[in-house]
């Protein structure tokens, strides 16, 4: 693995970690929030909890076909665009996709993979954020 590569997994893993201890006080936004406030009714949710939650709706029954998991990964990018940040909850569910390849890609291709997801969204997430009114 080159030193690029590990870099970018190294920023991803502890972007991650550090966001998910944040907590959330309405949950997620747009087509999540009814699915969401259906599941719990309480008003706070952690973002791991939130990743868990549409990991199992979301990630688990995608296919373990490149395409299937690209098409979602478009989605993941639609999303934080449209809430104007990249959030843990897009980063993560993206690699719990990408890791399904697995079998299909191989595990260097897989991490390849992984590691340009999180390089992608580390630049989109500094694009947005130049882009916001301070």
């Amino acid at each position: 693995m080159n030193k690029t590569l590990s870099i970018a997994i190294v920023l991803a893993l502890l972007s991650g970690a550090f966001l998910l201890g944040r907590t959330t006080h309405q949950g997620p936004t747009g087509r999540n929030a009814a699915e969401f406030s259906e599941a719990n009714s309480t008003d706070r949710w952690t973002i791991k909890q939130q990743i868990a939650h549409l990991k199992t709706r979301e990630v688990d029954p995608l296919r373990a076909d490149e395409q299937v998991v690209d098409q979602y990964l478009s989605r993941l990018e639609l999303r934080a665009r449209s809430k104007g940040m990249v959030s843990a909850l897009e980063v993560e569910l993206g690699r719990a996709a990408i890791s399904r390849l697995t079998d299909q890609l191989g595990f260097e291709a897989t991490q390849q993979k992984m590691a340009r997801y999180c390089s992608h969204m580390a630049n989109l997430s500094a694009t947005l954020h130049r882009g916001s009114p301070r």
